[in-house]
């Protein structure tokens, strides 16, 4: 498994290469429907023999850092690459506030940030937002 980078401007062709089926194909789009590359968005991708098994994605904006969508073939696949994208937003970003937000029914993902040190600051339906508090970095581990 190799996860690589992808940070504005990088080789388009490579990456959608790799991430094309979670654009495109009818059961990526229903688990991810607010799946979108924008200009300023910076990706993980995990592959394996030339195949995304994970990828994770982050903006840094005016209110801090949004966690995008984070896909793991597994629980530990999923597990490494949000914990790899914690620590590279660690090391490389300025930012203090991060903000994601996660499907309910996936409890394993949002347990995962609560340990690393994100609090619940709204529910709806199908959703829970989550934001970090001032902890976060000494929980990467």
């Amino acid at each position: 498994m190799k996860l690589t980078w992808y940070s504005p401007p990088y080789h388009k062709q490579s990456f959608y290469n790799l991430m094309a089926p979670f654009f495109a194909e009818k059961i990526w789009r229903y688990r991810f429907p607010y799946l979108i590359n924008t200009p300023e968005k910076i990706w993980g991708i995990l592959k394996e023999n030339d195949k995304a098994i994970g990828f994770s994605s982050y903006t840094v904006a005016k209110k801090g850092i949004e966690l995008g969508e984070i896909y793991g073939l597994t629980e530990e696949i999923w597990e490494q690459i949000a914990l790899n994208t914690l620590k590279k937003i660690n090391k490389e970003e300025s930012a203090f506030c991060l903000y994601t937000d996660v499907k309910k029914e996936n409890k394993y993902e949002w347990q995962f940030f609560q340990h690393k040190g994100f609090e619940i600051y709204r529910e709806t339906t199908h959703y829970i937002f989550l934001k970090r508090n001032d902890e976060w970095k000494k929980k990467l581990v």
